[in-house]
């Protein structure tokens, strides 16, 4: 055998190599695409174009609150008010939290509480009437970002469930 053939043989060895690598790399590459197999995201980030609140906010991603997120400013209140979807709703402002007091303030209500995380961070309550018809959820949370302190809380407006307050207090740890 000339050194000529031995040469092409390793060639072509190689190559066959190279080609069964790249389509087993193909293989994994289009089962990784698969879109049952690709997890989405639980949430997605903005930017609060607010020059009041310069964070980066986590909100439920659009393909699973089939709704897009939005951010504004509430000129009446000064909070900005964070949306995506009806089970998504929070509302921000730059302040520290008395939680003795804003436990006082809830409790002074008709409804009946119950505290399901009470921390130094943050307190997620059940707000049920007297005669028990109907509870809701709700929360408040403290959260120092850069050099500012801003209070997150549910948008009262809406009716919540745990699973819903704990998906908001999950995004409100992510915010920076």
């Amino acid at each position: 055998m000339n050194p000529t053939d031995k040469i092409c043989g390793i060639a072509i060895g190689f190559i066959l190599l190279l080609c069964s690598c790249n389509s087993d790399v193909e293989n994994k590459s289009a089962e990784a695409k698969n879109p049952e197999d690709i997890e989405v995201e639980k949430f997605e980030f903005v930017n609060s174009t607010d020059k009041n609140f310069p964070i980066k906010i986590a909100v439920l991603n659009k393909t699973i609150s089939d709704s897009t997120p939005t951010i504004n400013f509430n000129d009446a209140s000064g909070k900005l008010e964070v949306a995506s979807g009806n089970k998504f709703c929070y509302q921000i402002s730059e302040q520290a939290v008395d939680f003795v007091k804003k436990k006082q303030e809830i409790e002074s209500g008709i409804f009946k509480i119950t505290y399901n995380t009470d921390l130094a961070d943050r307190i997620v309550y059940r707000a049920e009437l007297p005669d028990g018809s109907n509870a809701f959820y709700h929360f408040v949370a403290v959260k120092k970002i850069q050099d500012k302190t801003y209070m997150f809380e549910d948008n009262a407006s809406f009716q919540f469930t745990l699973a819903d307050v704990n998906t908001m207090v999950e995004a409100i740890q992510k915010a920076y």
